[in-house]
């Protein structure tokens, strides 16, 4: 009987069907899935190695290429391989139009390929054109059967996608679908999730990830920033001891004191910060942001990210060391990202600087300029809402300068 996965037009996806759940669900690989051959090997490298870049930091683009070059040649010449391998090639030397052309060349011969769809996906997510999956949704829907095994995780991209172009409706209809057939889905938890964090539905958020918490509790991959989506309800729902302990919890998830999951943490913390500072009620979580800043300090300067350097920035600016973020900005030489991105990323560094030094009117025009290319630095709306919270909290202490000084 031919696996469900195993297509003609399934590409990468059908090469080791019994891994792509786990690996689609942010899941450990169990050690029962040992490779058996030379193509799960090379499948399997392949993988891990895409999985490490998404952390946007340069030693993984480079021990990738450095796997990348060492992978059985005649594996990669199988067509379901071969652009794939060439779209790999091409991201790890920071060429990111080739590599987003390669893959959607390969999605047209592969319609049903979800972990190529996946791959894709993921280098837009990081690099700020998430949106732009969305002309591929329909070509890869038409080739899916809903029997396809694979397709709830279809589903949880698509819905993903559909959010972030702000077509809520869609995107929570395509999330719950998700997760209907395959309900330890973790993405397709986090789809809904973000649609119900996109539209306000805090105590929907609330309800669900805590009647489904066995399903990403434990999750290694998604665990943390679905209790981020979970902190930030509790938070808009005016329920702040229930946000205090979840944030405790989050923090605690983290497998290493010194792992590189912080965002979550920052993006908490910074909002907590622009709400209090104001009323001197932020002394409880300086020793947090000293914590932050240091984990921060010394390793930002090796990653791609604009996003990851914003959170950085900003735990520089809790901690009131405006000389690191200069520091920062100085060393951002635009390596490994686009011209457009790496404008805007400085602007935006250049405005939490100015934040920082209480020169708001400055910090405000920085960031209205730079706005309409705010998605440049990756992440999602919800990651990035930092930005508009700073920006109406600059904005609020501009005009109060404003009215002294009249």
């Amino acid at each position: 009987m031919v696996h469900q996965s195993q297509r003609s037009t399934d590409g990468v996806s059908s090469l080791w069907p019994e891994i792509n759940g786990y690996f689609l669900s942010f899941q450990e690989i169990p050690a029962r899935c040992q490779p058996k051959n030379k193509t799960h090997q090379t499948f399997y490298q392949l993988l891990a190695g895409f999985d490490g870049t998404t952390s946007c930091e340069i030693r993984e683009f480079y021990r990738f290429n450095l796997h990348l070059a060492q992978m059985n040649w005649r594996e990669i010449q199988r067509p379901e391989f071969k652009l794939i391998y060439q779209a790999c090639e091409a991201w790890t030397r920071f060429q990111y139009e080739q590599a987003y052309t390669l893959m959607r060349v390969h999605l047209k011969r592969f319609p049903t390929d979800v972990i190529a769809l996946y791959i894709l996906h993921m280098f837009e997510f990081c690099t700020g054109r998430t949106t732009r999956l969305i002309d591929m949704l329909e070509q890869c829907e038409s080739a899916l059967s809903r029997t396809h095994e694979l397709y709830p995780f279809y589903l949880a991209i698509k819905s993903f996608v559909l959010c972030e172009c702000q077509q809520y409706e869609q995107a929570l209809a395509a999330g719950w679908d998700s997760i209907e057939t395959r309900p330890e889905n973790v993405y397709g938890i986090h789809a809904v999730v973000h649609a119900l964090h996109e539209t306000g539905q805090w105590e929907q958020i609330i309800e669900f990830l805590n009647h489904r918490a066995s399903s990403w509790m434990n999750n290694p991959g998604m665990k943390i920033h679905i209790c981020w989506h979970l902190v930030i309800a509790y938070e808009q729902n005016q329920m702040p001891e229930a946000a205090l302990e979840t944030f405790h919890t989050l923090c605690d998830m983290k497998e290493t004191p010194f792992a590189k999951q912080d965002l979550d943490a920052v993006g908490f913390l910074w909002r907590l910060h622009l709400k209090y500072t104001d009323q001197g009620s932020q002394k409880q979580w300086q020793k947090q942001w000293h914590k932050l800043a240091t984990l921060w300090t010394g390793v930002i300067e090796n990653s791609v990210s604009y996003l990851h350097k914003l959170h950085a920035a900003l735990s520089f600016s809790a901690t009131k060391q405006p000389f690191l973020i200069e520091k920062l900005i100085a060393e951002c030489d635009g390596f490994g990202t686009d011209p457009q991105t790496h404008r805007t990323g400085v602007a935006i560094l250049r405005a939490i600087h100015q934040f920082t030094l209480g020169q708001y009117q400055t910090c405000l025009s920085e960031l209205e300029q730079c706005q309409q290319s705010w998605h440049l630095i990756g992440g999602s709306n919800a990651q990035r809402d930092i930005l508009r919270l700073t920006k109406a909290y600059a904005d609020q202490h501009a005009q109060h300068a404003l009215n002294i000084a009249s």
